[in-house]
């Protein structure tokens, strides 16, 4: 859509996936709602936030920006170990890893999206981009699924795996 206009009462419980690479906040908001320091994960638990206040996010198909990282295979596994590790500090999110902490859910979503992955270079990209897919994709499902399980790792082990070793201190 050109437009989508998300409010809590229209998406509850079915909020999905908030990314932040390029938004932009009405200063009165963000002086009520800032985020919270927290290893990962930080604009979906804001999003979260400002839903259950009674303000509403605006997603503009229109909007571009250009957004990238620069990542090798451990950034990418650590990034994704982040991204679980803050799915299950923060209570908003806790909730839903919850009920998903299944581990065999996520790999049927991992084959899920490389097929999607592989329809989509066919027809737009190239074999190079269903190669890093391939390698990629199952890196960030372990991350991510390792990253539920911090509390059960050594935190020597946590400090291997993520991006930012000092919270594992």
């Amino acid at each position: 859509p050109q437009s989508r206009r998300i409010t809590s009462r229209s998406r509850e419980g079915t909020f999905g996936l908030f990314s932040d690479a390029a938004g932009a906040i009405r200063r009165s908001v963000w002086q009520d709602t800032q985020y919270q320091d927290v290893i990962s994960c930080e604009d979906q638990i804001w999003a979260r936030s400002v839903l259950k206040r009674g303000y509403a996010i605006q997603y503009v198909a229109a909007a571009e920006v250009l957004h990238s990282h620069r990542i090798r295979v451990k950034s990418w596994f650590g990034r994704y170990f982040d991204n679980g590790v803050g799915e299950t500090a923060q209570p908003p999110l806790a909730s839903e890893v919850n009920r998903r902490t299944n581990v065999v859910r996520p790999f049927v979503s991992l084959v899920r999206r490389l097929f999607y992955l592989a329809r989509y270079a066919g027809r737009h990209g190239s074999r190079g981009d269903v190669a890093f897919a391939l390698c990629m994709e199952p890196l960030a499902t372990a991350g991510h699924v390792l990253g539920w399980y911090h509390r059960r790792l050594p935190r020597r082990l946590c400090r291997l795996l993520t991006e930012q070793p000092h919270w594992f201190t």
